[in-house]
């Protein structure tokens, strides 16, 4: 499937209707209290979410370097930083056609790390730790 396909799948599969892409390619979904923005740009649909401000949390920069390094905690996608807003980022790539399954997966894992990640951010990588437990032992939660 196609960007646009897979977009539309996702909406009729969370049951939110018709869920498009805007004219510059552009959506967002609410996982909960969690904003996924999908964004196509040529065959690639970036996936795109804020984990929480950086102001003074030089402290994260380390802890993010090390889950970037060969996409092991960033849900094989990359922690990053966004300067003009001054926030914390996860985003992930996905390339041209993709299966239904293996796009809701990789968007299960995406929102799985992003919540991880504000966990982290917020109260530390105890609380992280616990919360990601949490959601293993109930997968309804990572979704």
């Amino acid at each position: 499937m196609n960007a646009s396909e897979l977009i539309v799948s996702l909406g009729n599969r969370l049951g939110i209707g018709e869920l498009a892409l805007s004219p510059e390619g552009t959506c967002s979904v609410i996982f909960d209290q969690d904003e996924v923005a999908f964004e196509v740009n040529s065959d690639r649909l970036f996936l795109i979410a804020d984990i929480g401000p950086a102001t003074g949390r030089e402290d994260m920069y380390n802890a993010l370097l090390r889950a970037n390094h060969l996409g092991n905690g960033s849900a094989f996608g990359n922690l990053g930083l966004d300067w003009e807003r001054d926030v914390f980022c996860l985003s992930k790539v996905i390339e041209a056609d993709e299966t239904e399954e293996l796009f809701e997966n990789q968007l299960a894992l995406f929102v799985k790390t992003l919540r991880y990640w504000k966990e982290y951010l917020q109260n530390g990588p105890e609380a992280a730790e616990q919360e990601q437990a949490s959601a293993i032992q109930d997968p309804a939660r990572m979704a």
